[in-house]
């Protein structure tokens, strides 16, 4: 049976699972794993993380349709967000470095979030082996992190994240993230709306040890809804973008080396529903969003 696994640096961010302490050696392994492969093996590789790490940083960012025209307000809030992986996710197409030899050989091989088998390859003339590494077993990537949210002037609010974790003990020297955007009421101009209508934008970055993994994220989108007295509900659109590099030490060539890969920005329309109950100083939240891949983000927030 698959398991359902995060990684170990997304956890560190915060969101508090039983599975946290048998997890100690997976981001270590991360790099270990990186270490065999440069070029688009290394995209193909690690091209579900970026898409993880995008669908999770572009949820979640805000519980309310509307925002007030004018007058203080301050919400503290923990977000946390979870990303579904497709089957697809778990393989790419590898082709062996050239220190294989003459002949290259392409074969289906685990993606990060595929089998933890490893698949080697031999050559039939000579008896070169080569050894793509397995993966680490996720159906599920998980991210979460605090977040303030101020305003308002003029119907405009602010929103910001950021946590540094230094793990100590662990592999992981460091994981930050951080995250600053705005939203605007449209109500603002247009009072007699019978709904709320804001618009929005975010954008966040995410390191793990300065650079072995430095991900950045971009949504700007708009929301439509309306609040029934403790309920609110509401659904919005935005257009995402994510990009990823990534630096290690390869030995794939034959000797060390350092490799920096720079993959491919992803690019697409987000389609979200939400619905928070406001109890006093206390925020409920939760989240679907339809895009390329499903995700879900929950919400727990403290202010007025």
């Amino acid at each position: 049976m698959r398991r359902t696994r995060l990684l170990r640096f997304a956890l560190i961010l915060g969101l508090a699972l039983p599975a946290l302490p048998a997890m100690a050696q997976d981001t270590g392994q991360l790099e270990d794993n990186l270490s065999a492969y440069i070029g688009k093996n290394a995209e193909g590789y690690l091209g579900p993380l970026r898409d993880g790490v995008g669908g999770a940083l572009n949820s979640g960012l805000f519980m309310y349709p509307g925002v007030p025209s004018g007058g203080f307000h301050v919400r503290l809030d923990l977000r946390a967000m979870i990303v579904s992986y497709k089957d697809e996710d778990r393989t790419f197409m590898a082709t062996t470095e050239d220190s294989f030899g003459d002949d290259p050989q392409t074969v289906e091989a685990p993606t990060l979030v595929g089998s933890t088998e490893s698949v080697t390859v031999i050559d039939q003339g000579t008896g070169a082996i080569y050894t793509f590494p397995g993966g680490f077993d996720i159906d599920r990537f998980g991210l979460a992190a605090p977040q303030i949210t101020i305003g308002s002037i003029a119907g405009t609010e602010l929103l910001g994240r950021w946590i540094a974790v230094e793990p100590g003990d662990l592999e992981i020297k460091k994981v930050e993230l951080f995250g600053i955007g705005a939203r605007h009421s449209l109500n603002h101009w247009f009072d007699s709306l019978p709904i709320d209508l804001s618009i929005h934008g975010m954008y966040q970055t995410l390191k793990v040890d300065d650079d072995l993994v430095d991900a950045r994220a971009l949504t700007l989108g708009g929301a439509v809804g309306k609040s029934f007295g403790l309920l609110a509900a509401y659904a919005g659109v935005s257009y995402d973008t994510i990009d990823l590099d990534a630096r290690y030490v390869s030995e794939a060539s034959g000797q060390s080396e350092e490799i920096n890969v720079n993959l491919e920005k992803k690019s697409g329309l987000n389609l979200g529903l939400g619905a928070t109950l406001r109890l006093g100083f206390l925020h409920l939240n939760g989240e679907f969003h339809a895009a390329e891949r499903t995700s879900y983000a929950f919400g727990v927030g403290l202010g007025f």
